[in-house]
């Protein structure tokens, strides 16, 4: 008497997940299905479905953005941005303006202290440019608890101290007066020298 298996085995299990909803069908090699080609084809199911899961989030997004945007009782074109408390808005640059890197023809001459440091990047294998942890901005606004930092100074910042502010595409970033490092700006000395006294 023969025994009937009631358990797949580890490569029947793999198999029906390659092949999916085809598992209860059988499928003649003679008709030109190749186990590439069902690869093929799963890979562009769960593609397409992956473009439709994005479709409906993308879909749900706009909707909410625009019953945001109807909850708000002003024209939201014409809105203002002010930080609280301590907290400043800060214009990052892209490039410190501290940090000038003089090149006589190819030949970089000085690099403004800027020392590049290069680490292996274990994804790629390429050696890649690490970012700068010390950044610079120009300060937009202040909190109107703000005691030493004013507007158009140019701050140094730790990279991790600053959160981004979604308004309109602008770039700005909040941070608080505590973590900033050092300002830069004309007239420091007579200003903290105020602050001291008064």
């Amino acid at each position: 008497m023969n025994k009937v298996r009631l358990n797949q085995t580890e490569a029947e299990k793999t198999a029906a997940a390659i092949i999916g909803d085809f598992d209860h069908r059988i499928i003649s090699m003679n008709e030109n299905t190749s186990l590439d080609s069902m690869i093929q084809r799963e890979q562009a199911n769960k593609f397409n479905n992956q473009l439709e899961n994005y479709q409906e989030k993308l879909d749900k997004n706009n909707e909410e953005f625009k019953k945001s945007v109807e909850n708000v009782e002003y024209d939201i074109n014409k809105a203002e941005i002010k930080p609280t408390y301590r907290r400043i808005l800060v214009k990052p640059f892209k490039q410190n303006p501290f940090q000038k890197v003089v090149m006589e023809g190819s030949i970089i001459v000085d690099t403004g202290g800027y020392t590049p440091h290069t680490e292996k990047n274990p994804m790629t294998g390429q050696y890649e440019e690490q970012d700068q942890f010390i950044r610079t901005g120009v300060v937009i606004e202040i909190g109107p608890e703000t005691k030493y930092i004013r507007e158009s100074d140019v701050i140094f910042y730790r990279k991790d101290t600053a959160v981004p502010v979604p308004f309109f595409k602008q770039g700005l970033i909040s941070i608080d007066e505590t973590q900033v490092i050092a300002t830069v700006n004309e007239g420091l000395e007579a200003r903290f020298n105020s602050l001291k006294n008064g």
